[in-house]
């Protein structure tokens, strides 16, 4: 594996996570517009979704704690670097936020909510067993949140999208393949160690 691309696990949560988030968003924003089973069906498909959003996330963050991302590269100013870095934790928060502020609607609705119409999603303790005004309040609050978080969402892939586009067109630095796959060319590092040794 190229020292300077990030690894096959890496780029595999970054690109599912991505697609997943390119459904998620126009779904949540059109569903309310359905009727009867079908909406009942859209719902507990963005619900789903989202949760597996929130796994692939934990999941995300482990694998970076044992394969840390490659440096960016040395000609890139630092203020640039910095705001890399910045907007990366951005996402990582709000790619957090939105699963968990969807949980919490799961968890204070009067609605049943199932994994992909099979199985009951697990309530949040605490927020299931508020009495029946303040768990309708919250709820309300939490929806608004909940929107508010994906046109941050929305705005903020925006600007990773133009960015990418900018090193690879503009810059032509070579930061956007370090995430784009390369088949055949990969040997997923067994331990971090190995990575640290550039194996």
């Amino acid at each position: 594996m190229d020292r300077n691309d990030y690894t096959l696990g890496a780029k595999s949560l970054h690109w599912l996570i991505a697609l997943l988030i390119f459904v998620l968003l126009p779904l949540g924003w059109v569903m309310d517009g359905f009727s009867g089973a079908e909406k009942a069906q859209a719902f507990n498909l963005h619900k789903s979704l989202g949760l597996i959003v929130l796994a692939l996330m934990a999941l995300r963050v482990a694998w970076r704690g044992l394969y840390p991302a490659p440096d960016l590269p040395s000609t890139m100013p630092k203020v640039e670097q910095t705001a890399a870095r910045l907007g990366h934790l951005a996402l990582y928060a709000l790619l957090f936020a939105m699963p968990l502020t969807g949980w919490a609607l799961i968890s204070t609705s009067t609605k049943a909510s199932l994994f992909f119409g099979y199985a009951a999603i697990p309530l949040i303790p605490y927020l299931s067993d508020l009495p029946g005004d303040v768990k309708h309040n919250t709820h309300e609050i939490l929806e608004s949140a909940h929107g508010l978080l994906a046109y941050a969402l929305l705005a903020l892939v925006a600007v990773h999208f133009a960015a990418a586009l900018r090193h690879a067109i503009v810059l032509k630095d070579g930061v956007l393949s370090r995430m784009m796959p390369r088949f055949g060319k990969e040997a997923e590092p067994s331990s971090p160690a190995l990575l640290a040794k550039g194996g």
